[in-house]
């Protein structure tokens, strides 16, 4: 059996090591100096007045909810094809979620959103999964304050600014599958300063500590190398998939910048995953599951995100991806894709 090429892994490097070395030698891990110095960091490298730390991203969420004074009674709106602490993080701060669908490229539109616009609604998370940027502008005649997910989206640019700036507030995840780690921890970004006040107030139950934050300092000091490869990568990948004959396979839009590589093909998701593994390969589907099918809710309600679910492919991407790697993931492609009799493991 070859060597095993996990879906996701963090870049982690001896530099990387030194710094949290640095901190445990100093005895100071708890926090302190340096998470403000990341905050600071974060917030010039996106371009934000504000910047707050804290666990996760699924306590940014809470936080930027609550700050924004979300509470029982209220509605917020989301997409259902995204990871479940999204919802969680509607359901902690006590109010109902809303799901919507999505379009063609994976993530809600205008359109999706519009017809569930209504007094009751408290605000709206607006998720760029996969890196993929959302039309916050689009969204903006709502009226309504608007959550800005970026936790797939640390570094992506629209029309000259980073994703996470767009909106009231921009959260972000730095878990260790994320494009930039602190092991676990979270990011809210802010133009506001009375939103980024009320924040930090309520941030005391989920500081991050400065272990966390000096291991982000050292990624964030290489980032551009982060965003370099991953583009190198998707270039890859799209080129392949362009210039080759496959059947049923739909490449993706053409982008700049991914945190995961997804594809459809008119293959079962479940099957590739299991012909995937057998050559050593962990490939995973878009998300794990639908937000709807969690509440009770139809699938007639949400084609789009039901049609992408039951035909999108992740595939290993991230810096740390080794180059015979890769091309192990392009062979075991080019067998599963190539001709319909071919792809089936005998």
């Amino acid at each position: 059996m070859p060597e095993i090429i996990p879906h996701s892994q963090p870049w982690i490097t001896d530099a990387d090591k030194h710094s949290v070395m640095t901190a445990l030698d100093s005895g100071m891990i708890a926090r302190g100096e340096m998470v403000e110095k990341l905050e600071n960091a974060v917030a010039s490298y996106i371009g934000a007045p504000f910047a707050i730390a804290c666990t996760s991203g699924t306590s940014a969420l809470i936080l930027a909810l609550k700050s924004l004074g979300v509470r029982t009674g209220q509605e917020v709106i989301l997409p259902t094809y995204v990871c479940r602490s999204v919802l969680d993080a509607v359901q902690a701060v006590g109010a109902t979620p809303v799901l919507c669908d999505v379009g063609q490229e994976w993530t809600a539109t205008a359109e999706t959103i519009a017809p569930l616009i209504n007094e009751r609604t408290g605000a709206i998370i607006a998720v760029h999964i996969f890196g993929l940027p959302m039309d916050i502008e689009s969204i903006k005649k709502f009226k309504v304050p608007i959550i800005e997910d970026a936790c797939q989206a640390f570094g992506a640019v629209l029309h000259g600014k980073k994703l996470g700036t767009l909106a009231d507030i921009g959260v972000f995840s730095f878990h260790a599958t994320k494009c930039l780690t602190t092991g676990e921890g979270g990011m809210l970004a802010f133009a506001n300063p009375e939103l980024a006040s009320r924040s930090r107030m309520l941030n005391c139950s989920c500081p991050m500590s400065d272990l966390s934050a000096i291991l982000g300092l050292s990624q964030i000091a290489r980032y551009e190398d982060f965003l370099k490869i991953r583009r190198q990568l998707s270039t890859g990948y799209n080129s392949f998939f362009s210039d080759s004959a496959f059947d049923g396979v739909m490449a993706p839009p053409k982008r700049d910048f991914y945190f995961r590589y997804a594809l459809r093909t008119n293959r079962a998701p479940s099957e590739l995953i299991n012909a995937f593994k057998q050559t050593g390969i962990m490939v995973r589907r878009g998300v794990d599951a639908l937000l709807h099918r969690m509440l009770g809710l139809h699938d007639n309600v949400f084609p789009n995100a039901v049609d992408l679910y039951n035909s999108t492919l992740s595939l290993p991407f991230y810096p740390s991806l080794k180059r015979d790697f890769f091309e192990r993931i392009l062979k075991a492609c080019h067998r599963f894709f190539s001709e319909e009799r071919l792809w089936t493991l005998n």
